[in-house]
């Protein structure tokens, strides 16, 4: 039987061996196994919650559209450590008000390269109360082209959306519902990410189906007492278009998980199954 953390367990184990193994190294290996589900089942288990509550997005969700862009949680189920176990490190924190909110820089990665006017870099803000996620703020800054109705939408499809991180599935397909959020992400052109996001990091254009890549690093600092600053790990996003520039899947590579595919363009996962 394999677990979550990947490690194969098996039932035919030389009854004489194992008892001969000494008491002190069974108690290690499960507080080895125990701390591997810790740092990664338990983890998955808390995004599977969360992406639970999206089904019913506006009740679990308070959308503030003012100065930027704001989701709260109003039943918080990640913590301060799985937002960086996922590679997202603040490179900056403070607290106010009993809140610690944490910022979180990432930049632009070039190929070849590359050089273009203007700042692509972006910041985002997480917010934390008995260490618990309860905010995620992205400034006005970072609507430049895709409006804020855009983030929104990709949230309740998730929620309406079949995804299984637990098993290896990356894929997040459409299982029906909320047809609106569908739309809002389709109607979504190539000239819209250019602007939002500036040059890509790579295009690729298959029978006319064109991918525009983009890679972020984010920074951190790396101690406490040394404040200077370092680039931390890479996020990758795709973007994908149909012949009629229609954006059909949106892919993000997250460290640790890998990549999480976004298909807007397939058919709906129930009608497949029949």
């Amino acid at each position: 039987m394999k677990g979550m953390t990947g490690l194969d367990f098996s039932a035919k184990a030389d009854s004489k061996a194992s008892r001969t193994v000494p008491l002190k190294n069974i108690l290690l290996i499960l507080i080895l196994i125990c701390s591997s589900v810790t740092l990664s089942g338990c983890v998955y288990l808390r995004i599977l919650a969360l992406r639970k509550q999206f089904t019913q997005f506006d009740k679990y969700v308070v959308v503030d559209k003012k100065d930027g862009l704001t989701f709260s949680f109003l039943t918080p189920t990640l913590y301060g450590n799985d937002i960086k176990w996922l590679g997202l490190t603040p490179v900056s924190q403070e607290t106010k008000s009993g809140v610690t909110i944490w910022k979180h820089y990432l930049e632009k990665v070039y190929s070849n390269n590359q050089t273009e006017t203007g700042n692509y870099d972006f910041t985002i803000d997480t917010r934390y109360q008995n260490e618990k996620l309860h905010a995620i703020y992205f400034p006005e800054s970072f609507f430049t082209a895709l409006p804020k109705e855009f983030f929104i939408a990709l949230c309740k499809y998730i929620g309406q959306s079949d995804m299984d991180l637990d098993q290896g599935n990356r894929e997040v397909r459409y299982t029906g519902g909320d047809v609106g959020s569908k739309h809002t992400l389709s109607s979504v052109k190539q000239d819209d990410i250019v602007q939002q996001f500036g040059i890509p990091y790579l295009v690729n254009n298959t029978d006319g189906i064109n991918s525009l890549e983009y890679h972020y690093r984010v920074k951190e600092r790396s101690t406490s007492t040394d404040t200077s600053e370092k680039t931390g790990t890479k996020y990758v996003y795709r973007f994908t278009f149909s012949q009629q520039d229609s954006l059909i899947s949106f892919a993000v590579k997250i460290p640790i998980v890998g990549y999480i595919e976004f298909d807007f363009d397939k058919p709906e996962l129930h009608a497949a199954r029949n």
